[in-house]
């Protein structure tokens, strides 16, 4: 399939992030302060162009990276240190001081979806190139542990942490042996259709993770990453995000509308009729007409910027809303 071309394009990774960071402030401004009903509707429909150019970035850093690893480890610690302000910002009712444990996962910020994304597509593509062995052994790790969490899940009841404790063993299993087996000489090989479906078996767990563990935009934003990094191809990009946005802001956009009491006499798509809801649809589709100007070039490097905005904003806003802002 021809590639899209980028000449003539005006948009640099430096704009498209600067305008995925000041939508980002404006949905999280209105999301921890207490604003009018007009300007918090607004501010948070704003907002929905963010994600979907974090996602796209993601799955292009993932592409491009010298090293996953890495990669992974800056997402990780940002996660770490955005987290304690993250939760009190948004979820300052549900703190309790003495599970501060708890909130150290629940309920996850946005670092920590793309942390998961980077570590699933660090999972598959290191084991679809490693040996059919190598790929037997990680889907019959996968079938053994599914059966545990089954056992789990239905015979202890009333606490979820011994599944949460086994399921992230199990992720840190799976990244310590990808670890060590992108070390070895083995000569990697190519991939075929069965290694391909082989090496996606043990991350299918990591989606029921990201729902368990509320990170932000749970599975569907673990998805949407992957299948932007599978889609090389610009135009199929394009329509996988659409085609996801309108899951995310339409259909389910619609039932959330449903179930918060708005317009609850109709299901779904009918929703988008309403404000609340056909004014997110319609800045997330912006967001991919901003990608569709991108030209592949970085433009202004400030990595270590853009990471670090996220939890600076996030601590102020958390103040500003100690303060009952």
């Amino acid at each position: 399939m021809k590639e899209v071309s980028t000449a003539g394009k005006p948009l640099t990774a430096f704009h498209l992030k600067m305008a995925a960071l000041i939508t980002m402030v404006i949905d999280h401004t209105a999301a921890a302060l207490t604003l009018p009903w007009g300007v918090d509707t607004l501010m948070r429909s704003i907002g929905r162009m963010a994600f979907p150019i974090y996602a796209f970035f993601i799955a292009e850093g993932c592409r491009y990276t010298r090293s996953r690893e890495r990669y992974m480890l800056r997402l990780g610690l940002f996660g770490l240190i955005s987290q304690f302000p993250f939760v009190l910002a948004f979820y300052g009712w549900a703190w309790e001081p003495g599970k501060w444990w708890y909130h150290l996962l629940i309920p996850g910020n946005v670092f920590y979806t793309m942390f998961l994304a980077v570590a699933c597509i660090h999972i598959w593509e290191t084991l679809r190139r490693r040996s059919r062995r190598v790929q037997l052994a990680a889907a019959g790790t996968f079938a053994g542990c599914f059966a545990l969490w089954a056992y789990t899940l239905f015979f202890i009841t009333g606490n979820p942490w011994p599944f949460i404790i086994t399921i992230l063993a199990y992720f840190a299993g799976f990244l310590t042996a990808c670890h060590f087996l992108g070390r070895r000489a083995e000569e990697e090989k190519t991939p075929d259709w069965l290694a391909n479906i082989l090496a996606a078996l043990p991350i299918l767990p990591f989606f029921l993770l990201a729902e368990v563990l509320s990170f932000d935009y749970e599975g569907e934003g673990l998805a949407l990453i992957l299948i932007l990094y599978l889609l090389k191809d610009r135009r199929m990009q394009m329509l996988a995000l659409a085609g996801w946005i309108f899951l995310e802001y339409g259909w389910e956009g619609g039932l959330r509308l449903k179930y918060a009491g708005y317009n609850s006499q109709v299901l779904g798509w009918e929703n988008i009729l309403t404000v609340e809801a056909f004014l997110p649809l319609c800045f997330a589709l912006a967001a991919v007409l901003l990608i569709w100007l991108y030209n592949g070039r970085r433009g202004k490097d400030v990595k270590w910027a853009f990471y670090a905005s996220y939890p600076v904003h996030i601590a102020i806003l958390a103040v500003l809303a100690a303060l009952g802002l």
